[in-house]
């Protein structure tokens, strides 16, 4: 069988993980019978409806078919794996637990912020840890809860050390049995030095059904909306676009809103038009903006080299259903020439949106841009003709 691993093998993994295949499934078998030996009836399984958890799963039920099974239920899952979960749940009849958070992912990342690049190596962790908040309310104190309760001592968890570069040292480090001090429990990872071949090659030879995202091309089936992994855009924009603009807008929104601005304008219902300056949306604010009622939305467009990023988060305003047709301030014959200013409003015209041009004191006086915005301002001109074909009209 041909070796495909995502990272490249730490030599002291090698070993482990370039043995032949019948030699490492002995192996495995041999760890979770041994564990659940030294842990009769307090054993679990943690299960995410992802290849890896679900294979663990397949192979501790073979040995123990009675082993208690958690699946902690983010609530951002996809709805695809829920229903996975509950139809494989219910065909082997699982001693089956879902646990739900105290909390939202939403209210979460209002918090805390959103994680971005990968899970490690960024800035929206926990102090301390490796785990961005999201994870940690999310899964990890569900888990810690009903282990508390039910009083497990071993947890089967599905991982393989070549996913990632910190799975891969964390292997190296403690193997496939450590006790976890803070949660006081056993962790188990029978398959850590399964190549992901192997995974689904096991699932073929087995027949054991497939979470049906992997065959949509996926390759990781956890929160829709994480952020904490390196192709998450690329991902959620193709599973769930709406989805994506929200997250994304959210994470990295364009405009700052004053809050007291959006607290005055919720309270007081007037047809007001919102000024921003330039900085990242807080989600607090986007959750307080989303109860306001909007009759217009304004921004300023006054550097043509923005036209990339401005583009960028007016399509955002526009997906996420904020605004579909935001209102465009536009200064023109100030430090851009006649044509950039019209290839802004080129732009804006294509965008689908308003646009008002405001005519810097040194050019009021010509003839082009007097047209100019008596074109744009007008909105009926500006969605009906370019401004060549206004010209010849006005011109007439």
């Amino acid at each position: 069988m041909s070796k495909r691993y995502k990272v490249n093998l730490l030599d002291e993994l090698k070993p482990h993980v370039d043995i032949p295949f019948s030699d490492k499934y002995v192996i495995t078998k041999s760890i979770i019978a041994r564990n659940l030996r030294e842990h009769r009836g307090k054993a679990v399984v943690a299960w995410s409806g992802g290849k890896d958890s679900t294979l663990v799963l397949y192979l501790v039920r073979q040995l123990e078919p009675d082993v208690s099974v958690v699946f902690n239920n983010t609530g951002v899952e996809y709805p695809e794996t829920v229903a996975y979960i509950r139809e494989l749940a219910d065909a082997w009849k699982l001693n089956f637990f879902e646990t739900h958070p105290d909390t939202t992912f939403w209210k979460v990342g209002e918090k805390f912020g959103y994680p971005g690049g990968t899970k490690h190596g960024q800035k929206k962790i926990r102090r301390g840890t490796a785990s961005p908040h999201c994870c940690y309310y999310l899964k990890e104190k569900p888990m810690f809860d009903i282990i508390r309760e039910k009083g497990f001592t071993c947890s089967f968890d599905g991982v393989t050390a070549v996913e990632s570069w910190v799975r891969m040292f964390v292997a190296r480090d403690k193997g496939t049995c450590y006790t976890n001090k803070h949660w006081d429990i056993k962790k188990v990872k029978p398959i850590l030095y399964w190549t992901e071949d192997e995974v689904f090659q096991f699932f073929h030879d087995e027949r054991i059904l497939l979470n049906p995202l992997y065959e949509r091309g996926m390759t990781r089936v956890g929160c829709m909306p994480c952020t904490s992994y390196k192709t998450w855009e690329e991902d959620l924009r193709r599973e769930n676009p709406k989805l994506y603009s929200i997250v994304k807008f959210r994470k990295d929104g364009y405009y700052q809103l004053t809050r007291q601005a959006i607290e005055t304008l919720h309270s007081s219902g007037l047809k007001v038009a919102l000024l921003t300056k330039a900085g990242p949306l807080a989600a607090r604010d986007f959750d307080l903006l989303e109860r306001v009622k909007l009759t217009q939305l304004r921004f300023a467009f006054d550097e043509p080299g923005m036209a990339t990023i401005f583009t960028e988060k007016i399509r955002l305003v526009q997906e996420t259903g904020l605004c579909k047709q935001p209102f465009i301030y536009v200064l023109v014959g100030f430090n851009t020439t006649f044509d950039e200013d019209l290839e802004r409003l080129n732009l804006i015209r294509r965008l689908g949106c308003r646009a008002y041009v405001m005519r810097y004191d040194t050019v009021r006086l010509e003839r082009r841009y007097n047209e100019l915005a008596r074109w744009a301002n007008m909105f009926w001109s500006f969605a009906k003709y370019d401004f060549q074909e206004f010209v010849r009209v006005v011109r007439q």
